[in-house]
């Protein structure tokens, strides 16, 4: 349970494979994804249950298993499940896994739910209803401040489409937006290397956002 053998690959004991939702070593190396994904399944709606009947305050991060509000820095990481996250432990797990793939990059570190924004928030928000709402606010604000890459014209904004920030000219006309795109079935992947994730991020902390005690990045 601790993670490490002292006889490695010579042990005879069977060695538990680690649950993705409680990070415990208690999956049988024997059985199938599928049985797997029942004690998964089962963790996964306790740790829910468990979060409702818990105080905000007492809310561990997933990650460093501090209580978040008790930390410097008392934010959330909200992202599109119920595992909960402080806004740093997050946002560093995802910075160091830069070389992962993007998929794995984007998704909840416990669940693998995809997760396109992180959300910092000093409350912490379970509904989905009510976190579209909070990051539909966020963008709408940012959207009401122009861009400073691209500067009225006079400069080039390498985040396209994805950009939160307004793109305007100095008459007030909207500039418009040319991006190399490749689509499959299911998504629509701009041919960048930079990605506004880590800029929003880092630019985060350097100006106020457009809304009281709550912002939002894309990831």
């Amino acid at each position: 349970m601790a993670g490490n053998c002292r006889y490695g690959d010579r042990c005879q004991s069977l060695h538990g494979l680690q649950c993705p939702s409680c990070l415990k070593l208690v999956l049988h190396p024997h059985l199938t994804p599928e049985e797997h994904q029942v004690h998964i399944n089962e963790c996964f709606n306790r740790q829910i249950q468990a979060v409702d009947g818990i105080r905000p305050e007492d809310i561990e991060c997933g990650i460093c298993f501090e209580k978040v509000l008790l930390k410097d820095d008392a934010r959330f990481g909200l992202l599109n499940c119920e595992h909960a996250f402080c806004l740093q432990c997050i946002r560093q797990w995802r910075s160091s896994s830069n070389n992962q793939n993007n998929q794995v990059i984007r998704a909840c570190p416990i669940c693998r739910t995809p997760s396109h924004f992180i959300t910092p928030s000093t409350t912490w928000i379970t509904d989905h209803d009510e976190k579209q709402r909070i990051i539909n606010e966020y963008k709408r604000k940012c959207s009401n401040i122009p861009c400073k890459h691209f500067n009225y014209g006079d400069g080039q904004c390498q985040f396209g489409s994805s950009c939160f920030y307004s793109h305007v000219y100095r008459d007030g006309t909207k500039g418009e937006i040319n991006i190399r795109t490749i689509q499959n079935g299911e998504e629509v992947k701009v041919l960048d290397s930079v990605r506004l994730w880590d800029f929003m991020e880092n630019f985060a902390e350097k100006r106020n956002s457009p809304v009281v005690g709550v912002t939002a990045t894309i990831s």
